[in-house]
């Protein structure tokens, strides 16, 4: 069920009701159409309204509204609807809220004195080409996490309307009460993730970005987002821009109230985790503002070098819904400094999806071409994300969404824009159970040098002026966790012990070179050394980076210094067949993995060490014996025994193996459509679970088993004596056991 529905402000109580506990959501529109209704009934997702806080129902209250003095420093609040023009009226609201507190829309503005008008202002009534950017409240039912803040977002008008940049700024995300605290400690929403001054107080847009509105802000106005810059320094300057912040902690795809430890005084929070209403309402003003888009640039990014926020990846989930309502423009994807690497934990904390991304669907009132007229809407058009029984965040990784949406829209592009050593990459994924420093074999990272060395680029002491160079900016990032005490992994867990299965380097690997070999034309990377964020925020990095120098010299490619490689990127054309397959593209390096994957896009060796990846055409289920291991030893971790894996490899003793050896612990098996994991693990006399831990944080990973992807490649590792004909058969029924242990 879809509601949607006016009523007076008076009325307003945003509080989640009885119809949330039936997957309902009474939404308000505010004279923009409702932007999250709950799309899943109550059959298809079972969670009830959270217990809250709160002894009992509180009445919503009015948001204060965030005042900026004409010193852009000082912080005031004042009540926008009792008193808006005393401004000196401190108004708090400072506590969590268990009902989402209630705003009005309205348009505020710099750059010498912050003043605010209601309502918000058309796209018509921002002057063209200006530096100025505005800042746009659409209102209730958008808020920020702890119910206590107002949303806002920002554009600005440049001299093209029909290219734009739209920004999804990371703002931290959360997944439990530790995480989702509301004052200090080890929160990650928003505010004191983006380097604020102010770490103290609740979750809301932060004032930085709210400061890019005065004359001396300087949010918005380096790098890609300069308009005041020659093309040649900065090809978009002449685009337009609207940054939606994430004040939710939910990756901009939320639309739940979730109450974690309830019942817990000194730990309950109930947050409201809704990103996804937030976006919607400012999708709605965009593309009201821009009905003839011929190119959009999507960007997840941080508000500068300096933050510590995660949480770009809106950028990739709104893409799919922004070229549906966009069919004809140019849409294409970079996602600055999040590689989307979460821990191993990251199944565990989403698995009742706290954020409520299966209740996000928002349905188009229609979808304009670029010359402005009305088209059918395709299929699924409404979706922001997969339907459940498609994708769903705890149950699937990023790459199956990735394939979603590359079959759904095969034009989209998208892309990864990082360093390869990011620390606030790094501590995120050792939070959710993984480790910076694992394991020494096969990419693993103990025998990696130093980020911006020698092995990247040739000139680990030679200061080149003008050039951006990693090597400058690499701060030691100190781990949670010690190294690893040899070259096996910490981790127990059998099918894993080689894998590196903790390990941020070889994870790092293996998630990038999945998806450059699923998503040969929707997919590329552009990895540099070093620890820096924000390389598209900022002038030094956008106008000269470029993954590694000219053998020899202290020049990079023209074409692969980051702001051509992304304007080529931008500009980039996919033609389609009439069945809507990709029939021709012009991204680079198209038709070519191994300059895809190792070429000018890459810094030197930051992918290298991965069995199988050097081309297609490799095998993937191999690996290397450690120091003093033999086929006898290992076999355990495989939870095999020497005998199996001395019949698929050749030429070589059980217990004489040399150290170093690559070889085979598993068969490859290419699954065809229709196939089932649980068919084969009964076969090949194992289990799925068995299946999965063998394949984990390898070339051949499968997330989620029910649905293991198209052209999926598994590593089974057989039992001779529970393994099946196509009869169902034992094969080994009356072999002698004792003598293959």
């Amino acid at each position: 069920l879809r509601w949607s529905t006016s009523f007076p402000m008076a009325s307003l109580n945003l509080r989640p009701s009885i119809f949330q506990r039936r997957s309902v959501l009474l939404c308000v529109t505010l004279g923009y159409f409702c932007a999250g209704c709950y799309a899943q009934n109550e059959a298809q997702v079972q969670y009830g309204e959270p217990e809250g806080c709160g002894l009992e129902k509180q009445p919503a209250k009015f948001c204060p509204t965030q005042w900026l003095k004409t010193d852009w420093s000082t912080v005031q609040s004042f009540n926008w609807n009792a008193n808006p023009n005393n401004r000196q009226n401190g108004y708090k609201l400072d506590e969590p809220q268990d009902t989402p507190c209630k705003s009005v829309p309205a348009t505020c503005s710099g750059p010498t004195v912050y003043s605010c008008a209601t309502g918000m202002q058309k796209l018509s009534q921002f002057t063209a080409g200006s530096n100025v950017i505005r800042e746009l409240k659409p209102g209730s039912p958008a808020v920020c996490a702890h119910g206590n803040r107002e949303f806002s977002f920002l554009a600005r008008r440049g001299k093209s309307i029909t290219k734009a940049i739209v920004v999804f700024m990371g703002g931290g995300i959360c997944w439990d009460a530790a995480s989702c605290a509301a004052q200090g400690g080890g929160r990650t929403i928003s505010l004191d993730s983006l380097y604020s001054k102010r770490p103290d107080i609740s979750p809301a847009v932060p004032f930085e970005i709210k400061e890019a509105l005065g004359t001396g802000g300087q949010a918005f106005r380096l790098g890609i987002f300069d308009s005041t810059s020659t093309e040649m320094d900065n090809p978009f300057t002449q685009w337009s821009l609207v940054a939606i912040p994430d004040c939710t902690g939910d990756q901009h795809t939320g639309n739940r109230s979730y109450t974690y430890d309830p019942g817990k005084d000194e730990t309950c929070q109930t947050v409201h985790h809704h990103g996804g209403v937030n976006t919607g309402l400012a999708m709605d003003w965009f593309f009201e503002s821009f009905p003839k888009l011929e190119q959009v640039l999507i960007l997840g990014t941080t508000l500068n070098e300096k933050s510590k926020a995660t949480g770009t990846e809106g950028a990739v989930f709104w893409a799919k819904y922004i070229q549906d309502r966009a069919p004809s423009a140019k849409v294409r994807v970079i996602v600055d400094s999040s590689l989307a690497i979460f821990g191993p934990n990251w199944r565990q904390v989403m698995k009742d999806d706290p954020w409520g991304t299966a209740n996000l669907a928002k349905t188009p009132p229609s979808v304009s071409n670029s010359g402005g007229g009305i088209v059918a809407q395709k299929q699924n058009s409404a979706l922001v994300l997969p339907p459940r029984n498609e994708w769903a965040i705890g149950q699937d990784d990023m790459l199956s969404y990735y394939q979603w949406a590359a079959q759904k829209s095969p034009q989209l592009v998208f892309v990864e824009v990082s360093s390869i050593d990011d620390d606030v990459q790094i501590a995120q994924f050792e939070m959710l159970g993984g480790r910076q420093r694992e394991c020494c074999m096969d990419g693993c990272s103990c025998k990696e040098g130093p980020s911006g060395d020698q092995l990247y680029y040739g000139f680990p002491n030679q200061v080149i002026a003008g050039v951006w160079q990693p090597w400058q900016h690499t701060t030691a990032s100190p781990s949670i966790h010690p190294p690893a005490p040899s070259t096996e992994s910490v981790d127990a867990r059998k099918g894993m012990g080689l894998a590196g299965s903790l390990d941020w380097t070889k994870t790092r690997k293996i998630a990038v070179l999945r998806k450059h070999r699923q998503l040969e034309h929707n997919y590329r990377a552009f990895l540099v050394p070093g620890n820096r964020r924000g390389l598209l925020s900022q002038n030094d990095a956008f106008r000269t980076a470029c993954p590694y120098f000219k053998p020899g010299q202290s020049q990079c490619y023209t074409d692969f210094v980051l702001r051509k490689w992304v304007k080529g990127i931008a500009d980039s054309v996919i033609l389609l067949d009439g069945l809507g397959n990709i029939a021709n593209s012009s991204l680079v390096d198209a038709d070519d993995y191994t300059k895809r994957v190792f070429g000018q896009s890459t810094c030197r060796a930051c992918l290298d060490g991965i069995l199988g990846a050097q081309s297609m055409r490799e095998e993937l289920c191999n690996t290397t014996l450690p120091p003093g291991a033999s086929y006898l030893t290992v076999a355990p971790r495989f939870d095999t025994t020497w005998l199996a894996l001395w019949s698929i490899n050749s030429g070589l003793a059980p217990d004489m193996t040399p150290e170093g050896h690559i070889f085979r612990f598993a068969h490859e098996m290419h699954l065809l459509p229709g196939d089932s994991i649980k068919d084969i693990a009964t076969r090949m006399g194992t289990t799925v679970e068995r299946i999965l831990s063998s394949n984990y944080n390898r070339l051949t990973h499968v997330h989620n088993h029910e649905r293991p992807g198209k052209n999926a490649v598994l590593c089974v590792v057989p039992s001779f004596f529970k393994s099946k004909d196509r009869m169902g058969q034992g094969i080994c029924d009356k072999a002698d056991k004792s003598t293959m242990s």
